[in-house]
């Protein structure tokens, strides 16, 4: 059986690096995914977007802190796990939890990278004449 999630979305939230009581660095966040017919469910006052949650562990944690912020695209690469707790306020009531365990990630361009990038490329266009085949070419 194969365990694998793959997913590019923006982060939801900021970040905020934490340590376990080992001392082991931990990221939480969510990753923010659009549903493929987003516009038609928000017509229909339906939920567009799928609210992923996340944990990242040391080197991993620490890079996307370092390089990240809520609103960024990121791909990210993992495992689902799941697990269960008992609620601290609740003891007979059992906190079920599902969440992606980051193992690598990928940069996307940002918002303002893709904008830089679209104008760089429409620079060019509109810059560069046309140049017709010239008329000696062999072929």
């Amino acid at each position: 059986m194969m365990n694998a999630f793959h997913g590019i979305g923006r982060i939801a939230n900021d970040l905020t690096l934490s340590k376990t009581p080992n001392g082991k660095t931990v990221l939480r966040f969510t990753l923010a995914i659009d549903k493929r017919n987003k516009k038609k469910l928000e017509e229909q006052n339906l939920p567009g977007t799928n609210f992923i949650s996340c944990v990242a562990w040391e080197s991993v944690a620490t890079t996307i802190e370092n390089y990240f912020k809520k609103g960024d695209g990121i791909g990210i690469n993992g495992t689902i796990d799941t697990r269960s707790y008992e609620h601290p306020k609740h003891p007979d009531v059992k906190v079920y939890v599902t969440e992606v365990v980051v193992e690598t990630i990928d940069f996307l361009p940002g918002r303002k990278q893709e904008q830089n990038q679209m104008n760089t490329v429409d620079d060019y266009i509109t810059e560069q004449p046309l140049n017709p085949v010239p008329d000696d070419l062999p072929f």
